[in-house]
Formats: C-alpha cells, structure tokens, sequence
C-alpha cells in the first residue's frame, strides 16, 4: 500500500507541477526571458507588423547585449527559424481584395534562436538584449488586389535577459521531473514485488 500511495503522490504532483500557480512561484516578469548559460535557446516573440498568413523572408538580423560595464554593446548571434521563402507556399494572388485583409493578415511570430554567453560574472543579472531585424512581408494590395505586395519593413524591439547558471530549472520542472522519477521508481518496485510474491518458492517439493 505504501509503494501505491507514493506512486499516486506522485504521479498528482507531476501534474500539479503544471498548474499555473506553481509556475507563478518564480515566475519572469513580462518582457523578461529566464535562460541557463551556455546552451543554445530559442525566444518567441510576435511582432505587431502583420502580413499573410504571418509569413515574413528575414533579410538581415541583429542583436546586442547591453552588457554593464562594457563600453559598447556585445553582438549576440542570433537565427530566425521561421524567416523563409514564402513566395514557395503562396501565391498572393489568390487574395482576392483588400477586404480580406482582416482575415488573411496576422501578425508576423518569431523563433530565434541564439546561444547564451557562459560567463559566470553574468549569472543572476537581467540584461537588455535588443534586435533589429530587415524582413519583406507579402501583404494584400488595396491598389492592386489580384498581385498583392512585398512590403519591406524593419522591427526594432528590446527584452530583459536573466542569465542563470548551466542546468538551471524552475521550480515547476524541478518538481514535475523529481515526481516523475519518483513515480517510474515505486512502480518498478510494485511490479518487482509481484513478480516475487507469483515466484514459486526453490524450496517447495514439486508436485
């Protein structure tokens, strides 16, 4: 009984640990990404230019830590996942008026992805880490319905960066990966003790 109830404890608490207030225990505040150093790590950003179906072509990108101390900002490498030859999934044409614009047009979503300076005079500071980012948008043409339109457009935008340590987690994955572990262990356990208990005994006589 005791190894069922730790397994159902456990399995409870790897769910709980997904729940929205346990994430609020540490929670970033808004416009700040919490990463660990050293790993490469993708950010999520949706940016308010809009185009079809949120397809952008990324032409040129950029991105600087405003590192304190440091006399000029350090460039931070940085690739744009989604940037892609969208002239090969649509056709704009197929817009029919500008009408459409409302409902074909969304926001343009970025991945991007860059790796994080591992210096440990860096972990626990929150830095501004700022993007400048050259794309063209496909758009739908009020003068021009049937052909539509490449827009070049520029965003500019800056965030908060907390560097933390390699392997850091929060404390939601903390607890849902500790629960997890300690689920798969009590059920291997119940498993093993009932593979013992249905064991004939080597002592026994045979029959």
């Amino acid at each position: 009984m005791l190894l069922i109830g730790l397994f159902l404890l456990s399995v409870v608490a790897a769910g709980l640990s997904f729940s929205r207030w346990v994430k609020r225990l540490d929670q970033p505040p808004a416009g700040t990404y919490r990463l660990p150093a050293g790993d490469e790590r993708t950010l999520f950003f949706k940016l308010s230019q809009k185009s079809i179906k949120g397809l952008h072509r990324t032409n040129n990108i950029r991105a600087h830590l405003g590192i304190p101390g440091e006399a000029a900002p350090r460039a931070l490498t940085v690739r744009d996942t989604t940037s892609g030859e969208w002239e090969k999934k649509i056709k704009i044409a197929q817009f029919i008026g500008a009408s459409q614009a409302a409902s074909v047009e969304n926001n343009v979503v970025l991945l991007l992805e860059t790796r994080i300076p591992d210096e440990p005079a860096l972990y626990g500071q929150t830095i501004p880490l700022t993007f400048d980012l050259d794309m063209i948008l496909p758009r739908v043409d009020e003068g021009n319905p049937k052909a539509g339109r490449e827009e070049p457009a520029r965003a500019n935008w800056t965030c908060q960066l907390q560097i933390m340590p390699p392997g850091y987690a929060r404390i939601y994955q903390r607890v849902g990966r500790i629960s997890l572990i300690t689920a798969g262990t009590a059920l291997a356990l119940i498993f093993l003790r009932e593979l013992l208990r249905k064991k004939p005994s080597a002592s026994a006589p045979p029959a």
